[in-house]
């Protein structure tokens, strides 16, 4: 039988070729158990040099055959996992020849669809999807969240509870994990606070929309254990005590952070300068209203350019129209410096009176 195979992959012909290719391809997966090791050898080899001479229909038609089968060659599969997308994806999704580690190396090379060819795995260890969340688009890191089979590291649940905060569809899978429970949701919220974590339990079954705003709380303390955000910190801690002192213009640094949209930072910025709570800061700049920011940077001195970057950055980060920016800079303008400076002093007040009860 190998021999008359043999024999029909030397045919020129390439019809003979795509018709001589779903004729192995069906006498493999029809005895594949039966095998011997040498026999299989041989199968892989006859299939993988039919490969580089066929068209891709039939290599696609390939890999939808072989991709179930835990006899398939690794090489074999290795071959058809590196071709287009649309040929790659049976063997993605679905060989059980395919490694782990062969999963990463082809996540770490491959573009977008190969991505998400892979997110859609029965199985999928936190190692691969530390890869995928860290590569992948919007869609790839969607399916992840939505793939209840997926396993997530402590980075990972991280990661997917920030993105949360932005991305509709993430949130939903999210919650829907937190439906279903288990160790793959857990992970998700191991970063909330132990009294957050007990009372989410309970929410879980009750209140989607109270569920939801934890996820937001789990973003926000994500954020907070990053590397970058305690940089961030802590450029603003010390550019805040060189304003004081006089060394650096809050103009300067506002815009600076505007055009980065560093908005946690900011509000760390402009709390440091005011004396008052940052949370009270990161409040109203996370809000569609004008009243309050613009009140407390009229206070602060603070120059209309320098209040549009800041107005640019709320617009980006609130997902709202720039339009809304000059209508915000004109109720800015219109704000007495005055009537600003004692609004802003009855805050700190405020502030303080709530600190020493």
């Amino acid at each position: 039988m190998f021999q008359r195979l043999i024999a029909l992959a030397q045919e020129p012909s390439s019809d003979k070729r795509r018709e001589l290719m779903g004729q192995v391809a069906d006498i493999f997966t029809e005895n594949a158990e039966t095998y011997s090791s040498r026999e299989l050898a041989l199968f892989g080899e006859i299939m993988a040099n039919l490969l580089n001479q066929i068209e891709r229909e039939s290599r696609r038609e390939t890999s939808q055959k072989l991709a179930p089968l835990c006899q398939t060659p690794r090489s074999l599969a290795l071959q058809l996992a590196h071709d287009e997308a649309e040929i790659a994806a049976p063997m993605l999704q679905h060989s059980p020849v395919l490694t782990t580690d062969d999963l990463i190396e082809l996540a770490k090379a491959k573009g977008q669809p190969h991505l998400q060819a892979i997110a859609q795995r029965a199985h999928l260890e936190s190692g691969l999807t530390d890869v995928l969340l860290e590569r992948g688009e919007a869609p790839v890191q969607q399916t992840l969240a939505a793939n209840t089979n997926a396993e997530f590291s402590e980075w990972g649940g991280k990661h997917l509870t920030e993105l949360a905060e932005n991305d509709t569809l993430v949130r939903n899978a999210l919650w829907m994990r937190a439906e279903q429970g288990g160790k793959a949701f857990s992970n998700i919220i191991s970063v909330l606070p132990e009294g957050h974590r007990a009372i989410f339990e309970k929410l879980t079954n009750a209140s989607e929309e109270a569920a939801k705003n934890l996820l937001a709380i789990a973003a926000q303390i994500a954020k907070r254990n990053t590397p970058e955000y305690r940089r961030r910190r802590l450029h603003a801690k010390i550019a805040a005590k060189e304003i004081k002192a006089g060394r650096r213009s809050l103009d300067t640094i506002v815009r600076q952070y505007s055009e980065k949209n560093w908005m946690l930072a900011l509000a760390h910025l402009l709390a440091s300068v005011a004396g008052i709570e940052e949370k009270f800061v990161i409040n109203i700049l996370a809000k569609g209203s004008n009243e309050a920011p613009a009140l407390l940077c009229r206070a602060l001195g603070m120059q209309d350019e320098t209040y549009r970057a800041l107005c640019l950055a709320r617009c980006e980060r609130l997902k709202l129209p720039d339009s809304i920016t000059e209508q915000w800079l004109e109720e800015f303008r219109a704000l007495d410096g005055e009537t600003a400076r004692r609004g802003l002093r009855f805050i700190t007040v405020r502030t303080r009176l709530r600190q020493a009860s």
